[in-house]
């Protein structure tokens, strides 16, 4: 792809890439590459297991991996040559990750790392993982390619480690940086996120309900320092155009098998249909830890679900395609984990899906209850058949909130919109 002269300049920090799981990121990534942001990606970890990738294309060829660049001579040659060419940046950097971070207990972390584990990385503690002072050792190295390159900003995709790597390297080179943060890393482990937040340029998240967080729990930033970007979905891939017939009406669900999904709780609300003599077949598609307990649960209930396992984003659309109601009963978990807006409830509504959730997050952003699908207090599987109950014995209502939620998703969540709103979210940050 021929690319025009461009000051936008932009180095993007993620953990992992290309993972098939984040679709979204990559899209993010492509279409700000093709709406002329002159970009290129810095990538953490290569995927060391066997799961699938997403197949990068051109921004693969833009991608560096850090893994390249952490031999010990590399890495003390990168801290040789910013000690003496800017030794102000370099020890004020020093300063603020030892200040920030804990090297007495990491260096002992990492030398038991190296002689007792043999390297492997999953016995490093999860807070050595995250020590700022660890990632200042490792970022020196990126730091060095990013100065020769001249990139107006850095940024940081989750507010973990890649955002740590971004402000350090920003305080290194003297570039300003900035990060989206989703959901996990936000609620669950977030790692120095006042002190990110504070340093950085901008903060892009992804829904309303994040960006309130974030205001009301670091104080004395401004709000319009926290910019709200939905993720957006491809309106114009998941369309309804040949809808299959069901007998029975088929309920449909995807998501990883954990907590915060309530998948039990749907199975309980099945439960109840089956009781009150309501047809109703039952289709989870995904794969997680709580894959057995939810197949116990099935045959305590003596429920008849079909699990489906791991499914590609390709055979997502004749799934939505084949079904009539798509069920998502989004719970907090227990270490306060939960999802922002699943891009799967967005995608089902985009296929005229008439979808029962619940009042998490930022659910209630997109799905406007009555109207455009319902939402039900979570942990309620009462609730919940009820709604499947009004659904399956109202067919004519059920394609009208169908309709209607193509109609929302349209209008507030098209993908391409979404991404051209990114672009000059970072314009605008970048002073074009």
């Amino acid at each position: 792809m021929n690319k025009e002269t461009n000051a936008a300049r932009v180095a993007f920090i993620l953990n992992y890439f290309p993972v098939l799981s984040e679709t979204f990121i990559f899209s993010e990534l492509d279409g700000l590459y093709s709406r002329n942001i002159d970009l290129e990606i810095f990538s953490l970890f290569r995927k060391s297991d066997n799961s699938p990738v997403q197949d990068a294309g051109e921004l693969g060829n833009r991608t560096t991996y850090l893994s390249d660049y952490t031999k010990p001579l590399n890495v003390l040659s990168s801290h040789l040559v910013f000690m003496f060419s800017r030794p102000v940046q370099y020890f004020k950097t020093l300063a603020f990750a030892v200040r920030n971070g804990n090297p007495g207990y990491v260096l002992g972390a990492v030398f038991k790392y190296l002689v007792l584990h043999k390297g492997d990385r999953k016995k490093i503690p999860y807070n050595v993982r995250q020590d700022l002072f660890i990632h200042f050792i490792l970022a020196v190295p990126f730091a060095r390619i990013m100065k020769k390159k001249q990139f107006n900003l850095i940024h940081g995709h989750f507010a973990d480690a890649a955002t740590s790597f971004a402000m350090l390297i920003s305080k290194l080179c003297n570039i300003p940086f900035s990060f989206t943060t989703h959901a996990t890393d936000l609620f669950v482990r977030p790692v120095l996120l006042s002190l990110k937040v504070k340093n950085a340029k901008f903060v892009l998240t992804c829904t309303e309900y994040n960006k309130n967080y974030i205001v009301e729990n670091i104080k004395d930033i401004p709000k319009d320092k926290v910019i709200l970007n939905y993720h957006g979905v491809a309106v114009e891939k998941f369309v309804q155009d040949a809808k299959q017939k069901n007998t029975i009406p088929v309920i449909f669900t995807v998501g990883r098998l954990v907590e915060k999904k309530g998948f039990d709780v749907l199975l309980r609300a099945c439960k109840i249909l089956k009781e009150q003599g309501i047809k109703a077949r039952c289709k989870i598609a995904g794969q997680g830890p709580l894959w057995d307990d939810l197949h116990e649960q099935c045959l305590e209930l003596g429920l008849e679900v079909e699990f489906l396992g791991a499914v590609s984003h390709q055979e997502m659309k004749a799934l939505y395609q084949n079904a009539d109601i798509f069920a998502l009963p989004c719970r907090i978990a227990k270490n306060g984990d939960r999802d922002g807006i699943p891009n799967v409830i967005a995608e089902a509504m985009s296929m005229e899906l008439p979808v029962v959730s619940t009042y998490v997050s930022g659910i209630p952003e997109v799905i406007e209850s009555g109207k455009s699908g319902f939402l039900v207090d979570p942990n309620d599987p009462v609730a919940l058949a009820q709604a499947f109950k009004y659904l399956i014995e109202n067919p004519e209502i059920r394609n009208d909130i169908g309709l209607q939620a193509r109609n929302n998703i349209t209008s507030v969540f098209n993908k391409s919109e979404k991404i051209d709103e990114l672009v000059e979210i970072f314009r605008k940050q970048l002073g074009e």
